[in-house]
């Protein structure tokens, strides 16, 4: 190992939103990005939840409620679709395939593709019709036509609006209400709105989908965590090598300091839970003995371990969740190891706990900023694209081949084509904003890191180290 000879400064976290931009941590942010999108789409895959679009908030639909959201999705295709008894002879066909049975109450005959699907061709066909009519004029043809097109958008809106959700699509609903409630705050200077909006999006949600299906969520949930630390560790590496020495790291070097640590780094926040279930097992243990006649006495007179374990289990989880943040700068300043970086981190936090807060704050004001600088950036080059591409195109039909809700639905032949090619284009683009997030996180993980490291021990990020 060798120690940086040089002296900077100990960092700003408020400097951290332009750093945050540097393009090299894009490739390693935008990859979690896609692994986060992956594991909630396979969590939805293997639970079976039906929520609206008010999300957690409001119960799962019954079986009845289903039922009556899919019927009035399948009348407005079948107002829309040219030949209606065609439609009622194809939904018969495919039920007796897909027919769903839950409690003895049917649901959603068919799936939600195949009924778009089936509304797209439907009304492709009565465009199809209209142009063939030789009684109407041009005039006719045109509104024929425009009729046609508002009746499947119709239809695709309705579908849209009615489809069951799955459990953590329901998740993902709800925490960018809270996140956008909390850039509000900000903004207004509401420090209770912002604080609630926080609590919800670090521990109601969560919280909420845990009760719903705790196996599934916890699973769900650690892999989320353990792949955020990978990719922090990478690229909170890059960050202490730029604020330390003045030295830019490439991504590749960045996603190799993390391979070689993966278990370390993966293993950040399993290795809490893992100590906390271990220290419940006493008061597990103990209850046991509670319910067992005879037993009872000697579960009774253990009873005051059990709280002791129960309360050592509170200050793991709780010492854990305040110093995750700097658990992937440990790895990466240090070169710590599992256990060294989990008590360097809550060290710092139980040393300097005020500090701490306040620097906590602060990155969580910061992470806002940055988000919404970033957000509106995103949303007016969205709109200036748009407004450049009405020169040529239709503005719905641009609207389509970006990949709005349903629009890529409503075009026809190679424009289809094109416009699910442009609409994964876009799909990337709006990811940007979740990857610089994550970048942004990564980089006030570092710098907090370096301050309260500063504050505890004296030390300046010039002693970081560094691998020879």
């Amino acid at each position: 190992m060798v120690r940086s000879s040089t002296a900077p400064r100990v960092p700003s976290l408020f400097d951290a939103i332009p750093a945050a931009l540097n393009p090299s941590r894009f490739p390693i942010a935008l990859m979690f990005v896609l692994i986060v999108s992956g594991i909630f789409g396979m969590g939805d895959g293997f639970t079976q939840h039906d929520f609206t679009t008010r999300g957690l908030s409001a119960p799962e639909r019954t079986p009845s409620d289903a039922r009556l959201a899919a019927m009035r999705a399948q009348a407005a295709v079948r107002e829309a679709v040219a030949n209606p008894v065609a439609f009622d002879g194809m939904l018969q066909l495919l039920s007796a395939e897909h027919e769903q049975e839950d409690g003895g109450v049917r649901t959603w005959d068919i799936s939600i593709e195949a009924l778009r699907e089936i509304a797209r061709d439907g009304v492709a066909q009565r465009i199809e019709g209209i142009a063939a009519d030789g009684t109407l004029d041009e005039q006719s043809q045109a509104r024929a036509v425009l009729a046609a097109e508002r009746g499947l958008a119709r239809a695709l809106a309705i579908i849209e609006e009615v489809r069951p959700r799955g459990l953590f699509e329901a998740f993902a609903q709800e925490e960018r209400r809270a996140a956008a409630r909390a850039v509000l705050a900000v903004f207004a200077l509401d420090f209770d709105g912002f604080l609630v909006a926080a609590s919800d999006a670090l521990i109601t949600t969560p919280a909420s989908l845990w009760k719903i299906d705790p196996l599934a969520s916890s699973i769900a949930l650690l892999a989320v965590l353990a792949s955020a630390c990978f990719a922090m560790t990478a690229l909170a590496r890059m960050s202490a090598c730029s604020l330390a020495r003045g030295r830019r790291v490439s991504a590749r070097e960045g996603a190799w300091f993390a391979r070689e640590r993966s278990l370390r780094c993966l293993a950040l926040p399993l290795a809490p839970v893992a100590i906390i279930a271990l220290l419940l097992l006493v008061p597990a243990c103990i209850g046991a003995l509670l319910a067992i006649p005879g037993a009872d006495i000697l579960g009774a007179i253990l009873f005051p371990l059990a709280l002791v374990f129960a309360l050592l289990a509170c200050v793991v989880a709780v010492a854990s969740a305040f110093s995750l943040l700097l658990m992937p700068a440990a790895v990466a300043v240090e070169d710590a190891d599992l256990a060294d970086a989990i008590t360097r981190a809550a060290s710092f936090v139980i040393a300097r706990p005020i500090d701490w807060l306040l620097v906590f704050l602060a990155a969580l004001a910061v992470l806002a900023i940055g988000g919404v600088l970033v957000g509106v950036g995103l949303e007016w080059t969205e709109s200036l694209l748009l407004a450049g591409g009405t020169l040529f195109m239709e503005p719905a039909t641009l609207k389509a081949n970006l990949g709005a809700e349903g629009g890529i639905d409503m075009l026809f032949a190679t424009p289809r084509y094109a416009g699910l090619i442009v609409a994964a284009w876009i799909a990337l683009f709006h990811a940007l904003l979740g990857a610089y997030l994550l970048s942004l996180l990564s980089e006030l993980s570092a710098r907090a890191y370096f301050l309260m490291r500063y504050r505890v021990e004296g030390e300046d990020p010039s002693t970081m180290t560094i691998s020879a």
